[in-house]
Formats: structure tokens, C-alpha cells, sequence
């Protein structure tokens, strides 16, 4: 569960794709609209109605999906992960273990957290959490290979799967943008995305 790096790794893939001179340009797939409901391991999801979503990388295990802002250099992506979770014995249980991940994983020679929540999410089941993080990334690659200061923000929903408790799915949502560039529609748009999430059956 290192949601900041699997985030920070696609938002690079996204920069360094705009970078490629137009007629070297890599065949890319994106969401057709309206964006079907997709079926992966243990749940569904349906991506955010809105165009210019690019897949970068999409099977059984996996969704990874971005698109660019008002410029290249800003990025939004929904990804999601599969991992397990250690035996808990209650929802506190459960958080803890998601916060401790998270402050584990974060690399503060790169990152400066700004802020960092966890909460129930029970619309989606009781050993459900939506997490917000937003750090300040001093090292991020923009257009063209410059290295600057920019704000990274992450909604994510943390869930165990009802039918396995050894299994936890985490669906992110992420905006890359510089400081002043913050989208008012962010937390809005995460919870549409939230919503549309299902678990299935294990096969």
C-alpha cells in the first residue's frame, strides 16, 4: 500500500509521454465515452466521466488511468491497488494499520507532508477508509526535464474485501499541480469515483 510512489511513478510516465516529439509519439488508448463500468479482481469501478483519460495500464489486477490539466505539467490520476492487509480485529485496527503504512512509506528527503487524514468511509462497508494526503514534492520532473517545487493531493478509498479478509483494495485519486493551481472540484470528483465502487465475488 505506497500510494504517494505508485502515484509520483505515474504522474512521471504521464510528463516524460508529453515530452516525446509529436511524431515519435507513443500509440496511446483512452476511456471512450460514457466510461463503462471496469471489472477487475475483487471489485468494479466506473472512471470519471470527463474526456481526455488516458490508460496506461489496465487488466485483471490493475487500473491505472491519467489525464493532463491545464497544462502537462499538472496531472490527475485514478489508479488502484490490491494488497494484505495483517489480521485485525477492529475498524481502529484497520485505520491504524493504514496510517502507519503511510507514514512508513513517505520519503521526507523528497516529500513535506501538509496534511493527513483518515476516516470511516461507511457508505462502502464498516472496515472502510477514506484517506486524504497532500504533500509538497521538492524533487517533482516537470515539462522538458525541469525539477521543481509542486503539491501533490491523494483521496483514496481503502477498503477490505467483504468476503476475504486477507485482501484490501485501495482506488486513488490524485492531482499533481503547482501551489497555486489547486482544482475546486478535487474532492467532489473523488467521491463520484468512490461512489461507483463494487465488490465482487472472488473467482
Amino acid at each position: 500500500m505506497k500510494i504517494i510512489q505508485n502515484i509520483v511513478v505515474v504522474s512521471t510516465y504521464f510528463i516524460l509521454l508529453a515530452c516525446v516529439p509529436t511524431q515519435q509519439q507513443i500509440k496511446t488508448a483512452y476511456v471512450q465515452l460514457p466510461p463503462e463500468r471496469s471489472y477487475h479482481r475483487g471489485f468494479s469501478l466506473i472512471p470519471l466521466n470527463e474526456d481526455g483519460w488516458i490508460i496506461n495500464q489496465k487488466d485483471y489486477n490493475w487500473l491505472i488511468l491519467g489525464r493532463y490539466g491545464s497544462s502537462q505539467e499538472e496531472t490527475y490520476v485514478i489508479s488502484t491497488d490490491i494488497w494484505g492487509p495483517p489480521t485485525v480485529n477492529s475498524q481502529s485496527e484497520f485505520f491504524e494499520t493504514i496510517k502507519e503504512n503511510q507514514t512508513r512509506n513517505l520519503d521526507t528527503t523528497r516529500y513535506t507532508r501538509i496534511d493527513f487524514d483518515v476516516k470511516p468511509y461507511p457508505k462502502k462497508g464498516e472496515y472502510c477508509a477514506r484517506i486524504y494526503i497532500k504533500t509538497e514534492d521538492n524533487a517533482a520532473v516537470t515539462h522538458g526535464g525541469v525539477v521543481d517545487h509542486m503539491i501533490l493531493e491523494m483521496l483514496a478509498l481503502s477498503c477490505r474485501h467483504p468476503k476475504n479478509t486477507n485482501m484490501a483494495i485501495d482506488v486513488t485519486y490524485s492531482h499533481r499541480h503547482f501551489p497555486v493551481k489547486s482544482d475546486p472540484l478535487f474532492s467532489k470528483k473523488a467521491e463520484v469515483l468512490f461512489d461507483s465502487v463494487e465488490f465482487t465475488d472472488l473467482k
